[in-house]
């Protein structure tokens, strides 16, 4: 009944979902296959079908319910690139179609861009609503994961993309004129890498944006590094608001660098750093 990318993308979802839930902080309230009684309801009046309880709808009703009050009006059955029909099918699940339809117009229709945007979207609700924290795990490594069973979804040759024969960077026989990028050891990570290089180059059309600039956007910091950037900007925004708020304090700057003019340690957060 169903073609091969809605089975596909639907295993993912069920494999999610899991059976019947009724978690206290669960706003969905009683699930089962990740369908929520209130949906069913909705499901079921529209059809004027009887009323069942969601406890007893069978995996095969479920499966119906997905294709054609989430799959379809996602519009995930659209997309040509597997990726994103992904992303629209399961933000679609784990919010609402209309808010999965809207958050990829918001991502300019980029599978990348939606992930960081469902992601922040995830935090906001456990900040507004702490109860939601219960989840919180759950769903960023949900996000995690969609991008990792992406990757493996455009090997399948029924979900690869014409564009998959692109050399990038990452490849050892790119000829190109960017920076080859042959120094990322970790395979998985470079293939991670090339695949979203090659989706957004498709996406623009033209070497654009991350494509365009891959050496700027390749972060190789070590954690330690990134740590110290991290500090050291959070540093730095302080020292700008207090010099908005206490102009005086400008001229308190040169007496309290260290002896050789040039910079200090400061510690903030329990660590220390040296601020140029």
């Amino acid at each position: 009944m169903y073609d091969k990318k809605f089975n596909t993308l639907l295993d993912y979802v069920f494999a999610e979902e899991g059976g019947f839930s009724n978690h206290k902080n669960d706003r969905g309230g009683r699930t089962n296959f990740g369908i929520a009684q209130i949906s069913l309801d909705e499901y079921t009046r529209k059809r004027n079908l009887p009323h069942k309880d969601v406890k007893d709808i069978t995996k095969e009703e479920a499966a119906k319910i997905y294709y054609e009050d989430y799959y379809l009006k996602s519009g995930a059955d659209k997309q040509e690139d597997i990726r994103d029909a992904y992303i629209l099918f399961d933000t679609a699940v784990n919010f609402h179609p209309i808010t999965s339809k809207n958050m990829f117009k918001q991502a300019n229709g980029n599978f990348y861009n939606m992930l960081d945007i469902r992601l922040k979207q995830h935090l906001k609700e456990v900040k507004d609503d702490p109860r939601q924290e219960d989840f919180k795990q759950g769903w960023i490594n949900r996000v995690k994961r969609i991008e990792k069973r992406a990757d493996e979804l455009i090997k399948d040759p029924d979900f690869r993309p014409s564009y998959a024969d692109t050399k990038t960077p990452f490849d050892d026989d790119y000829t190109g004129s960017l920076k080859k990028l042959n120094n990322i050891s970790d395979p998985k990570e470079k293939e991670r890498l090339k695949n979203k290089y090659q989706y957004l180059l498709n996406k623009n059309g033209t070497p654009t944006g991350y494509a365009a600039n891959i050496d700027s956007y390749i972060d190789t910091r070590t954690p330690s590094q990134k740590l110290s950037d991290e500090i050291k900007a959070k540093y730095h925004k302080m020292q700008e608001e207090r010099k908005k708020k206490y102009p005086v304090f400008r001229k308190s700057n040169a007496s309290q660098s260290n002896s050789s003019g040039n910079g200090r340690w400061v510690t903030i957060n329990g660590n220390h750093v040296y601020i140029s």
